[in-house]
């Protein structure tokens, strides 16, 4: 620590208080302001003994920037002023006053400088320069010790002489603090550094120790740059006893304070320490070597490698190699930016801008040369411990570059000479250097390794040029940008083709086309030179140039359709659809060159550019599954949760790909199968009958439990998995192996189940827009049309269509009803893979066995399989679709082709390959099928009816069944549903009524009291879909089409109002619950879609309106005595209908209501109550005792209480509510008056 600050008095000033403050009044500033010199030259005159005994010893001293002057020699002079000093009357106090003296002296700083500086010494006329006065009086040994002193309490006063004016704590000599002001010198001398250079070199130190410690006292508070120059100052200013103690003392300030690496191991490096300090300095410095600075880290190997012995040599080059990472070091500035921008900041520190930017790694390699030259030790340690020096010698080519590119002639030279050897394994390793040049090196060097491999190759040894251009091949296929930089050295080759042989030319031509159509410009410039080569090649009539032409230009060709591949690869992966296309123009392309030479290089060019399908799907190929399975599952979930893009993928480093493209590419893999194995799919068929990973068909059954999102995935999903299994029935389909038939009909199976299950999904997602499957279309011209779904309902579904099957409960065949959607998976073709129409000769297989394995693949049992009902139906529909399309030209497709032009062709993207005459040759070739097919329905129904073993009952069951099927066809497919449904309710009933009890409808022969349920049920249902079709009204409807939409309604209406008062003739359950439910929907549809029509007609169209509003008014009533009949036989299977039949019914008053008071008629609406009746119309006698219980309590209500009241529309009940009781008396029922 420093000192505390003496302030020493001198005897006289002690004695005479006067010359004290005259003494101060001649000292000078700090801030650099001068004394004015004596009148002689600068000299000083003073009286005091400091002045007088150095004048009287041989010493003037000077004043300003002249020198101190010595007039005797430096032993003369320090022989004198110690004789004097001891001859002195007052010794040895005149000691203190020559050192108080001193001290007034020397605080002017131009006077303390001039005693730093070296002396002027003036002999014989000669002017020359000796020791500065401070370092002669250090030599006197009675002087020594308090000169040091005070030269350690003048050092704080200079430490911050180079920062701005401030005030800054100084700790001197104890515990007291000092606030010193500092400004920055004038004349640019560092004084601290001129005051530690007084200590160096002296002859004798009196006290070592008490030095020693100041200076580390010194040390622990000065600033950085202060502590380097004294720490490097050490080994000239210390004694050899005390090297081992200062060693101590500086490898514990390297462990705190890692910036004065450098400074203290260069003075431990100069220091004799023992043996055991040194390693253990050594460890220390081993330890902190990870953070050691860049530009400091030679210096740390310099010192490491010299502290070494042969001992632990190898121990501590292996420990070096080890904590060393050489790869940080390649790139300094940018790998280490902030070493470097510390260093540039700090304008104190040790290194400058330019040392920073000094090669690091070539001076650290330089001192490891050094001392492997210079030390025979250290040479050996590096020969041991390296393990392989072709390892090192790849390394330093990887991450070393800036080192061994001062010994590129010789790498150049060394690999020159080696690829000439006879040796195979020495010619490898001239190769792996000349790639590792060339890829390491800058561009000099690269165009100097690709000329001396041309140089090589035009030799004329044919072992020499092979393995040139297996190197250049081999550059261009890994750095192909780089290397097409120097394709006119390559194309250099040309002149000396005459040297080569087929091989080496065609790998010339490979090398050449890859450089002149790579992606960037810098090698098309040779493309014109090789079209004259190629063109002059071929034109030759010599055979052999002949040769060479053709595998030119096949090499050009190659090269060309690759570049193309990749540009269009490269720009549609980030795109799913532009993907699927890509796939699908290649499987096309592929198709139609099959009788062409091309198809082999496209077979060659797809197997390059397209990812392999477990790459791309996720295959599952681990041994405890069994097999192969499509994760289809998990990568749509994972691609809808994270994106496509982002998808992992388990196998491989390639992303994953979206799956819009799994059916796109299976296409594309089975046409190149195909033509490689003349079509026999064999090595493929595990695809056939693989799994896809899906959800469970309990998910369809709980739709209305998942969330949209959930949903949406779900649709996805199927649609996903119809598409694969629709590719698969494509690609194998013609296969004749009967396993792989039996498969086929197994995944027709899977798309029909597939579709109904569909259609129930999208029924319960409406605004969900499928993934596209025809990606040759716009997204604008494929939007499907959804039609009105019915609401989903919690209960059983699906189970009424297995209940018909056993009973004629017309109960569950309501519920099945139920599930039923409006949804026609037609209208989403573009969103399904289109069937080949080799797909379709599956309708000339006839009965397939299949085998069926156990768990030990081995035959277990075999199976019939054969083309089913659904099946055939969803064949024969498709075909008919594509028959339509490409045969027939209807008068819609004449004169909408402007309008439906893009949606029409959807879909028929593979179809539209073959011409009409085709297709039609093809259609006549299944006519035999369909024949058979004919033929087998009709001995089905044959043998169902004739069979012996079927009973009454059932035979019952089959017509009845048959009898709905034909009515529900006849009421889809009629002109007018509702002139239709008018004509059997009203001339087909009325005939069964007036017959015998087992007669029937002369009109309707079907039509009997048995099959009356039947009849009733289409006939409501097809009432209900036929009037959601009517589009609700708009206000910017012309008075024409509200008439329209007006007497479609009266028809309905008319309708239901004849189908509901069949209840009063026909009043059993089943008949009840068809018109509570069938009604319900009637009129929420009349609610939705009728009543806005109403609102904008009334003004124009008012008898219109009246007249449907009167008879809707009838059917409501009815409504209403059926829901109280319902309540009074508490039928549990009838009441569920009541409530929401209630709530409609108001809803339907309110709404009429508001519809006078939109038309400001509001004085129309009556309200009264209606008596409960029976379905006859009889009032039901319960309610009369009731009604006089209610009269005698009604005087004990309040005015202000609110009431049950029951609102009525002429015989329309509706829900109770309450409603706050008016002030006088009003009739609670509504009437439409007369307008």
């Amino acid at each position: 620590m420093v000192a505390k600050r003496r302030l020493s008095k001198s005897v006289e000033e002690q004695r005479d208080p006067g010359a004290k403050a005259i003494s101060r009044a001649k000292k000078s500033k700090i801030d650099g302001r001068k004394p004015s010199p004596s009148a002689q030259e600068g000299e000083v005159e003073d009286n005091t003994v400091f002045v007088q005994l150095l004048k009287a010893s041989g010493v003037i001293l000077k004043s300003g920037n002249l020198p101190n002057e010595l007039t005797l020699d430096q032993a003369v002079f320090q022989k004198k002023l110690f004789q004097g000093l001891r001859k002195h009357p007052h010794y040895p106090n005149v000691l203190q006053e020559f050192i108080s003296g001193l001290e007034s002296h020397i605080e002017d700083r131009d006077k303390f400088r001039n005693c730093l500086l070296a002396c002027g010494l003036s002999q014989m006329g000669e002017s020359r320069y000796s020791e500065s006065l401070i370092k002669l009086l250090l030599g006197i040994e009675v002087l020594q010790p308090p000169v040091m002193n005070t030269l350690f309490e003048k050092i704080p006063e200079f430490i911050y002489d180079k920062i701005p004016r401030f005030h800054y704590p100084l700790i001197i000599c104890g515990n007291s603090h000092f606030f010193f002001t500092f400004s920055a010198p004038e004349d640019g001398i560092n004084m601290p550094r001129l005051i530690i250079n007084q200590f160096k070199w002296l002859d004798r130190i009196v006290d070592s120790k008490e030095m020693t410690s100041k200076i580390m006292q010194l040390i622990s508070v000065a600033p950085l740059e202060i502590q380097r120059d004294i720490i490097t100052s050490l080994p000239e200013i210390l004694e050899d006893a005390q090297h081992n103690e200062i060693g101590k003392e500086l490898n514990l300030l390297l462990q705190q304070n890692t910036q004065l690496t450098v400074p203290i191991l260069d003075a431990l490096s100069s220091l004799n320490l023992r043996t055991e300090l040194l390693a253990e300095v050594r460890q220390s410095v081993m330890s902190t070597l990870s953070a050691v600075n860049l530009e400091d880290l030679p210096v740390v190997i310099k010192f490491i490698l010299h502290a070494i012995t042969a001992a632990d040599a190898v121990e501590v080059i292996s420990e070096l190699r080890r904590k060393i990472e050489l790869e940080s070091c390649v790139l300094p500035p940018q790998l280490q930016p902030s070493q470097s921008q510390q260093t540039c900041r700090n304008p104190g520190g040790y290194g400058t801008k330019e040392s920073v930017k000094h090669d690091c790694v070539g001076i650290m390699f330089d001192v490891i040369k050094v001392s492997v030259r210079f030390q025979k030790t250290t040479a050996e340690a590096w020969i041991k411990v390296i393990e392989l020096l072709v390892l090192i010698f790849c390394a330093n080519y990887s991450f070393l570059f800036q080192v061994v590119r001062e010994y590129f002639p010789t790498i150049l030279s060394l690999a020159q000479t080696l690829l000439r050897s006879t040796d195979p394994s020495v010619v490898s390793f001239a190769c792996e250097m000349y790639k590792l040049a060339f890829r390491t090196f800058d561009s000099y060097c690269q165009q100097e390794v690709v000329g001396a491999l041309v140089t090589h190759v035009c030799s004329g040894f044919t072992a020499e040029a092979d393995v040139s251009l297996d190197a250049l091949l081999d550059l261009v296929s890994h750095s192909l940008s780089a290397m097409a930089v120097y394709a006119v050295f390559v194309k250099g080759i040309l002149d000396y083709m005459d040297n080569l042989s087929i091989q080496q030319i065609r790998k010339l031509f490979y090398i050449l086309s890859s450089l002149a159509f790579s992606k960037g410009q810098e090698g098309s410039h040779i493309q014109d030179d090789m079209h004259i080569v190629i063109r002059k090649q071929l034109s030759s009539t010599i055979s052999k140039y002949k040769r060479i032409g053709i595998i030119g230009a096949v090499m050009m060709i190659g090269s060309l359709a690759t570049a193309l591949l990749e540009l269009v690869r490269g720009c549609s992966e980030h795109s799913p659809e532009a993907a699927a296309l890509y796939y699908d123009e290649l499987a096309n392309l592929v198709i139609v060159s099959r009788t062409k030479l091309l198809t082999r290089v496209l077979l060659i060019l797809v197997s390059k550019y397209v990812l392999p399908l477990m790459v791309m799907y996720n295959l599952d190929e681990e041994e405890s599954e069994g097999g192969i399975v499509i994760n289809l599952l998990p990568l749509l979930s994972e691609m809808l949760t994270n994106g496509w893009e982002r998808a992992p993928v388990k196998h491989g480093t390639k992303k994953g790909i979206s799956p819009v493209c799994l059916a796109s590419f299976f296409r594309l893999l089975r046409f190149c199968e195909e033509v490689q194995h003349n079509g026999n799919l064999e090595e493929i068929d595990a695809l056939l009958g693989c799994p896809l990973y899906m959800t469970n068909d309990e998910m369809v059954e709980k739709l209305e439990s998942l969330s949209k999102q959930e949903r949406e995935l779900l649709c996805s999903l199927q649609f996903h998995a119809l598409n694969w299994f629709r590719e698969v029935v494509n690609a194998f389909c013609k296969q004749q192996d009967p396993e792989m038939k039996g498969k086929v009909l197994l995944r027709l199976q899977n798309i029909t189940q597939l579709q109904t299950s569909l259609e129930k999904c999208l029924a319960a997602t409406p605004g969900y827009s499928p993934p596209l499957a025809c990606f040759d279309c716009e997204v604008s011209d494929v939007t499907p049309f959804i039609a009105p779904a019915a609401p989903a309902k919690k209960g059983k579904k699906g189970e009424g269509q297995r209940i018909m099957f056993h009973t004629v409960s017309c109960a569950s065949q309501d519920n099945a009803e139920e599930g039923k959607v409006s949804i026609n998976l037609s209208n989403y073709r573009a969103y399904f893979r289109e069937l080949d129409i080799s797909v379709f000769t599956i309708l000339r297989c006839g009965l397939v066995t299949k085998s069926l394995l156990d768990t030990e693949q081995n035959t277990k049992v075999t199976e019939v399989v054969q083309l089913g009902s659904a099946e055939l139906m969803f064949l024969l529909e498709d075909l008919s679709r594509k028959l339509e399309y490409i045969l027939i030209a209807t008068a819609t497709r004449k004169i909408n082709f402007l309008k439906v032009k893009a949606d029409r062709d959807v879909g028929f993207s593979h179809l539209r390959q073959n011409t009409p005459l085709e297709m039609a040759r093809f259609a006549v070739h299944l006519l035999d099928a369909f024949c058979n097919h004919l033929e087998n329905i009709h001995n089905y129904f044959q043998v169902g009816v004739g069979y012996s073993n079927i009973t009454w009952g059932s035979t019952v069951l089959w017509s009845l069944l048959c009898v709905c099927n034909v009515h529900s066809i006849y009421l889809e497919h009629t002109e007018d549903v509702l002139q239709s449904v008018e004509e059997i309710a009203g001339v087909g009933v009325p005939e069964l009524l007036n017959s015998s009890k087992d007669g029937s409808s002369a009109t309707f022969p079907t039509l009997t009291r048995q099959t009356f349920l039947i009849f009733y049920r289409v006939m409501m249902r097809e009432l209900e879909k036929s009037v959601k079709c009517i589009p609700a009204g708009m206000p910017s409807d012309s008075s024409e089409v509200q008439a329209e939409k007006l007497l479609r309604w009266n028809l309905a209406v008319r309708d239901f109002h004849i189908l509901v008062n069949l209840v009063k003739v026909f009043d059993t359950r089943p008949v009840l619950g068809i018109c509570l439910k069938h009604g319900r929907f009637f009129l929420e549809s009349f609610v939705k879609q009728g009543m806005p029509l109403l609102d904008y007609s009334f003004k124009k169209h008012r008898d219109d309106v009246q007249s449907l509003l009167k008879t809707l008014q009838l059917s409501t009533r009815q409504m209403h005595h059926m829901c109280g009949h319902t309540k009074i036989n508490q039928d549990t299977s009838l009441t569920n209908h009541v409530p929401p039949m209630k709530r409609l019914l108001e809803l339907f008053v309110y709404r009429v209501k508001a519809m006078l008071t939109i038309n400001k008629c509001q004085e129309a609406f009556w309200l009264g109550n209606l008596k409960n009746r029976d379905l006859q119309g009889e009032e039901i006698q319960s309610q009369l005792s009731q009604q006089e219980s209610e009269r005698d309590e009604q005087s004990q209500v309040p005015e202000d209480d609110a009431e049950e009241v029951i609102i009525m529309s002429r015989g329309h009940l509706g829900i109770k509510q309450k409603w706050p009781s008016p002030k006088h008396k009003c009739f609670r029922c509504f009437l439409l008056l007369n307008f």
